[in-house]
């Protein structure tokens, strides 16, 4: 037991790490935010109003792919964990909704990633205990 529990703590944050990308990471295929459910980004004014209903129109955030792609864990240990999106200056922007840009939220806090790491959390918890 000792053995899987140093092993669990040596991977756990990493782990963490790990889901909270992917969660974030999401919200560029969701096209939204989620915490307690999605929050869907306001759609993209279109000079060509047969453009605004189009089913196939360019996802919002997603040009280059630049921003949805720089995700990153840029450290994990047990005394903290960061994740975040690096290099793309105008991310910030959109997170939060500053200047000219209304938010559109890719990243932050979140009910459904909490439960997701604390599930993960448990069942690390009662792997060990069981063996």
């Amino acid at each position: 037991k000792n053995a899987a529990l140093k092993k669990m703590q040596q991977r756990i944050p990493a782990l963490i790490g790990t889901i909270a990308l992917k969660h974030f990471e999401q919200s560029f295929r969701n096209q939204g935010f989620t915490d307690s459910t999605l929050d869907p980004w306001v759609a993209r004014k279109s000079k060509n109003k047969s453009d605004r209903n189009n089913p196939r129109r360019r996802a919002i955030l997603v040009d280059s792919g630049a921003l949805s792609k720089s995700g990153k864990v840029h450290s994990a240990n047990w005394e903290r964990i960061v994740v975040g999106f690096y290099g793309v200056e105008y991310g910030k922007y959109h997170n939060r909704g500053e200047g000219h840009n209304p938010k559109r939220q890719f990243i932050g806090p979140s009910k459904v990633l909490t439960k997701r790491v604390s599930d993960l959390l448990n069942n690390e918890i009662k792997k060990i205990i069981s063996k």
